[in-house]
């Protein structure tokens, strides 16, 4: 099972993100914080015994991995996904809706829209087309990108003119909340798809 997760945010502020100005990193660090906190003892321990919520967790990203990322540094591949964590925290505080869409494979559910007449410029997989152009490489399997604000509000107006009724149960369990977050863009967002 595949996770697409979806965000309306123009492309320029998740760019932004790598190299943040003091004012945006100190609001993302606050954010990471907020969302990955370190860990706190809970009661004293003797002299030579080691309190074991105070282990550094290597799942978990750390304040080094934010740094990298504000700095728009070089990530080593055994901190990708720990890196990805952050970005996508960051992305749901910037972002004006966001959803997670979960599916198989989204072939069967092209091919089921294709047929009732959704436009392949306008496919699924096409919001996604465009290079996110960020310093941080995407892990194996991760598919990323973007699309225009304008070819997100084109795809909208495209797959609501598709009869859901006639839809196969699978893509309209895809296609509504799809809709839902399309009807949810704000001004002039873009969309940045993370598929995992």
């Amino acid at each position: 099972m595949r996770a697409m997760q979806l965000y309306g945010i123009a492309i320029d502020d998740v760019r932004d993100i790598f190299g943040a100005p003091p004012e945006r990193a100190e609001q993302l660090r606050r954010v990471a914080a907020a969302r990955f906190p370190a860990p706190t003892a809970k009661r004293r321990w003797g002299l030579f015994k080691r309190e074991p919520a105070l282990e550094v967790d290597p799942t978990r990203p750390l304040s080094s991995d934010v740094d990298a990322l504000l700095a728009g540094q070089f990530v080593a591949p055994d901190r990708l996904p720990q890196s990805w964590q952050l970005l996508q925290a960051w992305l749901e505080e910037l972002s004006c809706t966001h959803t997670t869409i979960t599916h198989e494979s989204l072939d069967n559910i092209e091919f089921d829209l294709a047929r009732r007449g959704l436009p392949s410029t306008h496919s699924i997989r096409r919001l996604g087309e465009r290079s996110l152009g960020i310093p941080l490489g995407n892990e194996p399997g991760m598919h990323t990108g973007y699309s225009h604000h304008a070819h997100a509000v084109a795809t909208r107006t495209a797959l609501t003119g598709i009869d859901q009724d006639t839809l196969q149960e699978r893509t309209r369990t895809l296609v509504v909340p799809l809709l839902d977050f399309l009807s949810g863009l704000e001004g002039d967002a873009d969309v940045v798809v993370i598929d995992v």
